[in-house]
């Protein structure tokens, strides 16, 4: 039997609710811009089935005296790729004075009923992985688990390093997420409630799925977007005019874009309810059913979604 990892867990949940609310929709009218309950079926299938249920990990108490402080240090010659699988608590990338590659897992003092004392951090081949462990089954989705498990994670890495990591990947139920000054080629974003705030990234393509939740993203990305959700927030700030494609699918949620002079893009919206407006609103020229061009319409933007609003700034 193939074990689900807690990403794909996450994919295949958002899959059920959105295909039961789609079916609920079977029957009703063409939505803004041709788009059918059937092709909303047809953009949310991917996601799949959910796998995960339970209440919490672990039936008896583990006590912490003290705060417990694990911290490992890797050569960033030896790291193209960041995987890390947390549960809660946060998360946060930074850069640093060190050399070295530094990763501090940091566990409060207190009474836990799932056992805290259980992350790995290591290579695998160029791949630094961190791992909390808590993703069999039985943890939480929605539940208590932020509350069960007050756990911290620092990643640093050098301020000195230049590299461009080839991807970082981030799998978490509803940790609260912070990078800053983050390069890689990819940055995949996995999480059932998260607050993710990312400012100065450099990036090729960017792919967030959620349930419910909120992020903030600033920096530069040049090649793609991919967002899907059930119920959450993105705000997007590019620091190029030059900007990616971008795909927004979900049931209920607010896309705000802040581009800069000069950038251009046609918004595509497929909902039945939306509203598009925005300090550059009034640049926009409508030229379809919900389809809005903005300077030279370079960079396709797709927003599909059963209602929310599209912010243009």
């Amino acid at each position: 039997m193939v074990k689900l990892t807690r990403g794909e867990k996450i994919k295949v949940g958002i899959g059920i609710a959105i295909i039961v609310v789609v079916l609920a929709f079977a029957t009703s009218p063409v939505f803004c811009g041709g788009w059918s309950a059937a092709d909303m079926l047809s953009t949310m299938v991917r996601f799949g089935t959910s796998a995960a249920n339970g209440t919490s990990r672990g039936g008896g108490s583990h006590v912490l005296d003290k705060d417990l402080v694990q911290t490992e240090r890797f050569a960033p010659a030896d790291v193209t790729r960041l995987e890390i699988d947390w549960s809660a608590g946060d998360i946060r990338l930074e850069r640093g004075a060190s050399e070295d590659i530094v990763v501090t897992e940091t566990i409060d003092a207190g009474s836990y009923q799932a056992e805290p004392r259980q992350a790995s951090i290591g290579l695998l081949g160029d791949t630094l992985e961190i791992d909390d462990n808590l993703t069999d089954e039985g943890l939480t989705i929605g539940g208590n688990i932020s509350d069960d498990l007050d756990k911290h994670l620092v990643v640093t890495l050098p301020a000195s390093w230049d590299a461009r990591l080839d991807a970082v990947e981030i799998d978490t139920l509803d940790a609260s997420i912070t990078a800053d000054s983050l390069t890689c080629r990819d940055f995949t974003l996995s999480a059932m409630d998260p607050t993710v705030t990312v400012d100065g990234l450099d990036a090729a393509r960017v792919a967030f799925d959620m349930m419910d939740g909120e992020v903030k993203v600033s920096g530069a990305i040049t090649e793609s977007v991919d967002a899907s959700y059930m119920d959450g927030s993105y705000s997007f700030s590019f620091a190029n005019a030059a900007l990616p494609a971008m795909t927004f699918s979900g049931m209920d949620g607010d896309v705000a874009l802040a581009v800069p002079d000069g950038a251009g893009l046609t918004l595509s919206v497929g909902a039945m309810s939306h509203e598009v407006d925005g300090a550059r609103a009034g640049e926009l020229t409508r030229t379809g059913d919900c389809v809005y061009v903005l300077g030279d319409g370079a960079a396709r933007v797709d927003v599909s979604a059963m209602d929310g609003s599209v912010t243009i700034s």
